[in-house]
């Protein structure tokens, strides 16, 4: 994080971005009334802020003094309503679809979706559906939100094959049928027998 200990004064606009803000931000003329600040990411006021309009964007802003907005205070809402799953996903997601990383991550993981995939159209050569567990418990178990990506990560690996190819399934009577692909009739078919001899 990166400490302001002073804030340009004539800006127009003031856009901060991993940043601890160790002064205040006050308009010292009738000009900077009109200023704009745009916080980015994770950003610290230690002070007092004015802005003409405040927008934060994203990531944590802590305000430790009074903060005052001429005209609007704007918080992004795409993160809102978004579980603790939710957001780490994203940014991971963020993380493996970067520039820097795409290759690395993103590239070989398509390498490996195309290798999976043809070894189940061999398999589905001989068979009409494969059939799975859908998860590894019978009835709902509480967990701790905290260790919520961890869990769903762990109940993931019973459906995460056709997740990962894109092949038809569904979950039927407490299991998974998987198909072929283009065939969704059989696995409905299926799924029907299984829901009667459940019965």
């Amino acid at each position: 994080m990166v400490e302001l200990e002073e804030i340009r004064i004539g800006n127009n606009e003031i856009t901060l971005n991993n940043n601890l803000v160790k002064t205040s931000i006050l308009p010292q003329t009738t000009k900077e009334l009109s200023r704009n600040i745009k916080i980015q990411s994770n950003v610290i006021f230690e002070g007092s802020v004015f802005g003409n309009c405040i927008n934060i964007e994203g990531g944590n802003v802590t305000f430790e003094g009074a903060v005052y907005a001429n005209n609007e205070l704007y918080v992004n809402s795409r993160t809102e309503g978004f579980n603790l799953l939710t957001k780490e996903v994203i940014l991971y997601g963020s993380d493996v679809l970067s520039k820097n990383r795409y290759e690395d991550c993103y590239g070989k993981a398509l390498k490996v979706r195309r290798v999976v995939a043809e070894k189940f159209e061999d398999l589905m050569k001989t068979y009409d559906a494969v059939l799975a567990p859908a998860c590894s418990k019978s009835e709902y178990v509480t967990y701790d939100i905290n260790d919520a990506f961890m869990t769903v990560y762990k109940e993931s690996v019973f459906t995460a094959l056709a997740n990962l190819i894109g092949t038809p399934s569904l979950v039927s009577g407490g299991v998974q049928l998987m198909g072929k692909y283009f065939n969704e009739a059989a696995l409905l078919s299926l799924a029907g027998s299984v829901e009667r001899a459940g019965e």
